[in-house]
C-alpha cells in the first residue's frame, strides 16, 4: 500500500508541475502577443502556443519531475 501511495504522490506532483508549466507558457505567450501589435516573423498570431514554447515547457517539466 505504501508503494501505491508513493506512486500516487509522484503522479500528483507531476500533474501539478505540468499544469504550472502550461499555465506559465500560456501567460508568456499571451504577454508576448499583447506587447507587440505588429506580428513578427516566427511568432504565432492565432492565439495558440508555438511548438518551440511547448518543447521548452516539456523539457523544464522533465527536469522538475526528475528532482521530485
Amino acid at each position: 500500500m505504501t508503494e501505491l501511495e508513493k506512486k500516487l504522490n509522484k503522479l500528483e506532483i507531476y500533474c501539478h508541475n505540468l499544469k504550472s508549466g502550461l499555465d506559465e507558457a500560456l501567460s508568456r505567450a499571451l504577454a508576448s502577443q499583447t506587447r507587440s501589435c505588429v506580428p513578427s516573423v516566427g511568432k504565432s498570431t492565432s492565439g495558440s502556443l508555438s511548438s518551440s514554447s511547448l518543447s521548452m515547457s516539456r523539457s523544464t517539466l522533465s527536469r522538475r519531475t526528475r528532482k521530485a
